[in-house]
């Protein structure tokens, strides 16, 4: 079947996975600045706006219990049409794999490392995420719940120290951006990170829930909402609106500003380190959902075998579609528009087509 579906995964840690997904390379660059001050309610209005996108996604694995979501592509639309279908969404996987790739390459250059190797060091991160997916989904989500739990404890700890560095004065007056720039942030917000999580439905498709496939997506997104909401929040009021436009890592500038005596280069370095581990998980992901979706158009039985050359195909398309930090950034703004395609509306064909066919078989006497 899949490669990160070698192993069995619990309920438990794939909600974890799935909110750690979100997480991804979004925390290192933040949400998008076209609403500011107020962007911490665009966050909140996009994930109450993603529950019935997200529940469309898991009426289609419902409604094909213990089938994968490739298997369910070529059930629904056929061999033609199940190929043109399940490339796109690899293309897609293997786009926004090789993005977080890039800002993580950017990152690490920019922030910890000088001078380094060009190659030689994209090129560990490529093997990290590949022993990552060989690994399996158990150890993919055992990796997950504790790295969530890491997070929440990082948190808690940032919080405390940022009370001294806070100006509530950054977040007036509430609402004033137009109504115009709240939905266009609202809804980039919902293309990056959240509905993003669709790359996450061939793992999700092996979660043995009793069908309750709409229940682990949810909880996923609400167990990410808390630290996406605090993240924007914090960043918020210790940079200010005029300066978190202008840094590519307002997450990492936030807590170098912590003048915390010798705490300060603990609490970089764990900020770092949870910026670089989410990222390699992202990356593992897209990875894994790419060689999943060519081994079955292929029909290989062993997809591990090609996650590798997939691996290198990502780390190339991270070299030629952005330049740099600034061009993903820009790129990001217009992330909406390409992505509706692999979002909404190859998921939409794919719930409408489900419901038609059970719906049909239901008449006709026959087993779902």
């Amino acid at each position: 079947m899949a490669v990160l579906a070698t192993k069995q995964i619990t309920r438990h840690q794939a909600i974890s996975l799935i909110a750690l997904f979100i997480f991804g390379n979004n925390v290192m660059i933040g949400v998008n600045s076209i609403t500011g001050k107020d962007s911490w309610l665009a966050v909140i209005g996009a994930a109450i706006l993603c529950i019935p996108i997200l529940m469309m996604y898991g009426r289609i694995l419902s409604l094909n219990p213990e089938q994968g979501f490739f298997d369910i592509i070529f059930k629904l639309w056929g061999k033609a049409f199940g190929t043109v279908a399940t490339l796109l969404m690899v293309w897609f996987s293997l786009h926004s794999g090789a993005l977080t790739f890039r800002s993580l390459y950017e990152f690490i250059i920019g922030n910890t490392l000088t001078d380094p190797p060009y190659l030689l060091f994209p090129m560990i991160l490529l093997l990290i995420g590949l022993y990552l997916i060989r690994g399996g989904l158990s150890v993919l989500g055992k990796w997950s719940v504790s790295l969530v739990v890491y997070i929440f404890l990082l948190a808690l700890l940032t919080a405390i120290l940022s009370l001294k560095m806070i100006d509530p004065e950054y977040l007036q007056p509430v609402l004033r951006h137009s109504v115009k720039d709240m939905a266009i942030g609202t809804t980039q917000i919902m293309s990056f990170p959240f509905l993003e999580t669709v790359i996450l439905l061939p793992i999700v498709s092996t979660v043995k829930c009793d069908g309750r496939y709409i229940s682990v997506l949810l909880k996923g997104l609400l167990l990410a909402m808390p630290i996406m909401i605090y993240v924007t929040l914090r960043n918020t009021l210790i940079l200010g609106e005029p300066l978190m436009d202008i840094v590519y890592y307002p997450t990492f500038t936030a807590v170098q500003t912590l003048h915390i005596g010798g705490f300060l280069t603990r609490i970089e370095e764990s900020i770092s380190t949870y910026m670089i581990l989410t990222c390699l998980t992202k990356i593992a992901v897209c990875l894994g959902m790419a060689a999943n979706g060519v081994a079955r158009i292929s029909s290989l039985p062993e997809p591990e075998k090609i996650a590798a050359p997939m691996g290198l195909l990502l780390f190339a398309i991270s070299l030629l579609a952005v330049r740099n930090m600034g061009e993903l950034i820009m790129f990001i703004k217009y992330y909406p528009m390409y992505t509706v395609t692999f979002q909404l509306l190859i998921p939409l064909a794919l719930w409408l087509t489900a419901e038609w066919k059970n719906r049909r078989q239901k008449k006709a006497g026959l087993p779902s």
